[in-house]
Order: C-alpha cells, then structure tokens, then sequence
C-alpha cells in the first residue's frame, strides 16, 4: 500500500537524522530495577565498499558446520548477500541474488539464513518467499497468501475487507527478523487494510503475527493489536504501528512490544494464549497520543520523533533476559521537517527485564549508538553505532551487575 511506502520513507529519514546524541512513571520499578546495567566493552568495526550503506538487512550468523561466525549484510544496490568473516572482518563470500529469470526471488526486501544451502529470501510486495542454496540458485518458492486470495504477485495488493477475506503481508528487517522454528516461519504482519481509511476494522480484526508452514503453505495469523490500539487508533500515527517481537525457546513464546504500550505481551507458540506484563520506562509516565487525528504524513512523523516511546525487543538467550529499547526525544532540539538539517539528537535507553518479565534495570546508551541493528551472541550485545560510510561498526556491550 502506498501509505506504507510513505511511513517506510519518514522512518528512514529519521534515522539518518539522529547523529546519535522527568517523570518518574507512575507505575511502581520493580525494587531491584537498579540491580543491572549494560557495559561498553570495544567497539567492532567492519570496511565496507562505496556500494554498500550500513543500514542494509544485516544479521548475525554462526555457522554449526564449519563453527564460524559471520556478519550477514544484503546489498540492496547490488543484490548480493555479503558475507563478512567475524573474526577477520573481512568480505569472504558472495551471493549474487536475481530478482527474475529462473532464479528469481521478487522484490528482494529481507533474508533469513538457516544454513548456507537453506537460505529465504523475503520478497514481502510480492507476497512471497523463495528458498535459494549458496550460489543462488532458486530450490523453491512459496506464495504467503491464501488460496482464496487473488493476485499473481503484482500490482494492485490484495484488501481485506472482513474477517472472511482477512489477509495480511508478512514483513521482516533488522529489528524483526524471521524466526524458523520446526518447519514454520514466523514474521511481523500488516493487515492488508488501510488504517486511514478504516481504523476501526485495521484494529478490530488485525494481526501483526505471520505463521507460515513451510512443509504444507499452511497460513496462520495471530496476535491482535492491544484494546490501547483498539479504543485509539484513529489518532495513532502511522509509525506507532510498528510493533516489534523476538522469540524465547526456552519457554516457546513469542513477546510483543507495542511503540505507545507500555505493557508486553507474551503469546504461546502451542495455544497462542496471549499474557500480558508492565514494562514501562523510569523516564515518563505513558506515551502520548494526540488528541486528535494529525492531518498529514509529516505532522506525525514529527509527533513520534519528538515524543518517548517503545522501538525493539530482544531476548537473551545466554542471560535468560529481555532488553526493550527507548526512544528519547530531544527536548531542546524537537525534529521538523521545515528544517530537516537542524541537529537532532535522541537518547535510546535500554529497560532490562528477567526471564519472569520483572524489570532488572535501566540504561541509557552511549550517544552514538544507533536504533538502526543490533543482535546478541555469546560474546554480548551488540548495537550498530555511528560510523564513517566505508565503515560498519557495533558497540559490544555485556550485562553486569551494578
């Protein structure tokens, strides 16, 4: 949908905005919510070519077979996938990825890499998913709608106008990966309605989970939007729609964070039975919403950069531990779009919670550490920070005892 094109666009001019730079909530902290930090150790840094930006689809992986690891980035000007040794840092392998022909994929929009010969290639307009081997050959390719759902792929997308023709496109990136559990995949959805248009049926029957059956194309869509969303969605602006989820093995639930919520909210991977916890930040009480309905594009992409509120969501699986990251306006410096070119710098502060979705801590992050990658290996945690543009570069941090 167009309107989605618009959002993407606000949100990345946003962040290629912030050179990376109080009410206590009402709500009690947990007593020990002091108890853990997040600590700077080194920062990594990666060259990369004229061609390639850092704000690319880039992910971590380790590779079981051979026990190396490498940073995964998909040049989206040059259709490769590249692979960076984590070790070395050096660019070790390519693969030149087609978006037709016999081995085309579609409109490339983000990747997950099970192994070297099982790599998924998202091509979310298309409403698709392709597997491909290391050379880029094409294996397979799946639609990601059902069968009563008409469109071959382009033009117009598919609208859902009831719960009896709901469809929804699955959407991944760097903040929201795609997760393989088994045989299914799971990824972020947005509802196939437009939430200008009708934001009470977009909130009534929409769902932001993506469950699909690899072994069988079976489609499944699951998790509504909180009654937050429910009783306010004529006045959310469109960049609070972007909810984020991550994926706890241990006790197979999928946690979602809502932008203006702050509650998370836990969904079982065998009954879907959704829980919901606080996980507010010490720095404000709850995020605002407008009183009304902004009138354009700009007036709200300026109301979420210049307002708190809730970005990612990640578990630890080493430390048994979710971060939540939050957006800090800058008070003295508010964002606009009449004077784009106006410094502008946030804070991001991370909330630390246990396996039991009490929070631990608070921390806010160094300046130059962007909203933009991050993941978590056994070595720490990693956020992308400000870099050169030949360079891509993580803050390596470790969770610690204050």
């Amino acid at each position: 949908m167009k309107i989605i094109s618009i959002v993407v666009s606000i949100s990345i001019l946003i962040i290629c905005l912030v050179i990376v730079s109080c009410d206590i909530s009402k709500e009690k902290d947990n007593g020990s919510m002091s108890e853990y930090t997040l600590k700077a150790l080194d920062t990594i840094k990666i060259s990369i070519d004229s061609i390639t930006m850092s704000i690319n689809p880039t992910y971590y992986y380790f590779d079981v077979a051979t026990q190396k690891s490498y940073l995964v980035l998909l040049n989206e000007n040059s259709l490769t996938l590249q692979f960076y040794d984590w070790q070395s840092k050096k660019l070790v392998k390519k693969i030149a990825l087609s978006s037709d022909g016999p081995n085309g994929v579609g409109q490339i929009s983000d990747f997950y890499l099970h192994t070297f010969d099982s790599i998924f290639v998202l091509a979310s307009y298309n409403f698709s998913i392709a597997m491909i081997d290391s050379t880029g050959k094409l294996k397979n390719k799946h639609r990601l709608l059902q069968a009563n759902i008409k469109f071959n792929g382009s033009g117009p997308p598919p609208i859902a106008n009831s719960e009896k023709d709901y469809t929804a496109r699955p959407i991944s990136d760097n903040l929201n990966p795609i997760i393989l559990q088994g045989d299914e995949l799971f990824m972020r959805a947005i509802p196939a309605i437009d939430p200008t248009r009708n934001s009470s049926l977009f909130f009534d029957i929409g769902k932001v989970g993506f469950r699909f059956r690899v072994t069988d194309s079976t489609i499944s869509y699951f998790m509504s939007y909180p009654e937050l969303y429910k009783q306010n969605g004529h006045k959310i602006p469109l960049q609070f729609l972007d909810e984020s989820y991550c994926y706890n093995s241990d006790k197979q639930i999928f946690v979602y964070s809502f932008p203006c919520d702050n509650n998370i909210y836990s969904v079982g991977l065998k009954d879907f039975l959704v829980k919901n916890y606080w996980a507010g930040s010490h720095y404000f009480n709850e995020v605002k919403i407008p009183t009304k309905k902004l009138d354009d594009s700009n007036k709200e992409g300026e109301f979420v950069a210049n307002n708190y509120h809730f970005e990612r969501i990640m578990y630890d699986n080493y430390h048994k531990t979710y971060y939540r990251l939050v957006w800090h306006p800058d008070l003295h410096n508010p964002f606009s779009f009449s004077n784009p070119t106006k410094p502008f710098k946030i804070d991001l502060s991370v909330i630390i919670l246990n396996d039991d979705f009490e929070k631990i801590g608070e921390v806010i992050l160094p300046k130059s550490v962007m909203n933009t990658s991050s993941f978590i290996t056994q070595e720490g945690i990693f956020f992308q920070t400000v870099s050169d543009e030949n360079t891509i570069a993580y803050i390596r941090f470790d969770l610690a005892k204050k």
